[in-house]
């Protein structure tokens, strides 16, 4: 994206830095700041407005500048010295998040940014060096850093989920016939995911209401345990997680709340969608 178009020169800001950290853990408010974006993005690729692309630019800028004020985790730690002992150690602490991630600080800084990408839940183990004077030494985090699937989708004909109770709207679709659901999953290192037992369960719950958290009853499109319900199938493909959910038979006309559940913790992806 040349600078006349941007307003600035993107190869040069430090989130494109070969030194930049490349995998944020980001909290349940960003991700909806973040997701909605991606919703204002979808409705627009798909208007008539004459200057959307100049729009979607925009967006794009957006989403850059809030990747750049995102912050790696940083773990703290203390090197202290036992009594009747006295002094200032010196030397270097390096912390692990026993997945293989690790960073490393000298003394006298209190921390390092780690950059995890096994995805779960990691204890954090930081471990002094030692120097002439005082004996190497290391102990474990009393929280647990946890790191999750990098989501993306939900892909049209559905636009970008939203949460549990403030799922997105997808609009309209066809009863009696399959509505597709996709999605896409990377781990920390960038990785795309293509088992489906990542999936602990997708559901179809009835949202009278048409928007907010859904109070109807729910249906169970997919488990790992009974797979694909009906004549609904899930497969992956280029990258994808594809669910066809069939909506021929069993199903009446109304909105319904898609509820996508992952097996690494993160909370509930949702979006509804009226079939007519």
């Amino acid at each position: 994206m040349p600078k006349s178009k941007t307003g600035f020169d993107i190869e040069k800001l430090p989130v494109f830095s070969p030194q930049s950290d490349f995998v944020f853990q980001i909290t349940e408010q960003q991700f909806q700041e973040i997701n909605l974006i991606f919703e204002k993005m979808h409705r627009e690729i798909q208007s008539d407005y004459q200057f959307k692309y100049d729009l979607l630019r925009n967006y794009l800028v957006e989403l850059i500048h809030y990747g750049q004020k995102l912050q790696p985790v940083k773990p703290s730690f203390s090197v202290m010295v036992n009594a009747p002992g006295s002094g200032r150690p010196s030397g270097t602490v390096t912390v692990s998040d026993g997945a293989g991630a690790t960073c490393a600080a000298t003394l006298p800084a209190t921390s390092c940014s780690l950059t995890s990408t096994t995805v779960g839940s990691n204890t954090l183990t930081a471990a002094y060096s030692g120097d002439s004077n005082f004996a190497g030494s290391s102990g474990t985090s009393t929280q647990q850093e946890v790191v999750n699937y990098l989501f993306t989708g939900f892909f049209s004909p559905l636009v970008s989920a939203g949460t549990f109770s403030h799922p997105s709207n997808s609009g309209t679709g066809n009863l009696g016939h399959a509505i597709p659901i996709k999605w896409s999953l990377q781990d920390g290192a960038g990785n795309f995911l293509s088992n489906l037992n990542t999936t602990v369960l997708l559901e179809a719950i009835g949202n009278p209401s048409c928007s907010g958290a859904p109070t109807g009853q729910a249906t169970l499109l997919y488990s790992p345990t009974v797979g694909a319900k009906g004549g609904s199938t899930f497969r992956f493909s280029t990258n994808q997680f594809v669910f066809n959910w069939d909506t021929s038979t069993g199903v009446t006309s109304g909105c319904y709340t898609i509820v996508l559940q992952l097996n690494d913790g993160s909370a509930l992806k949702a979006t509804t969608i009226f079939l007519k």
